[in-house]
């Protein structure tokens, strides 16, 4: 983890591990942005920007 001005940020490799365990559940279709959020430990709002950032970067 890095900090920058007071904001921490994950090494890409985290990121993307986590956008990928997001985007299977989130494909399996059993599940909504609440229950993937509490599975992955992060706020609603986190998982359903990182959807709509993968849905507009067309993964």
């Amino acid at each position: 983890m890095t900090i920058v001005k007071n904001r921490l940020f994950a090494p890409a490799d985290v990121v993307a591990a986590l956008d990928d365990r997001i985007l299977s559940m989130w494909a399996q279709k059993q599940f909504d942005t609440a229950h993937i959020a509490r599975s992955v430990d992060k706020p609603e709002s986190y998982v359903a920007n990182r959807l709509a950032a993968l849905r507009d970067a067309g993964r």
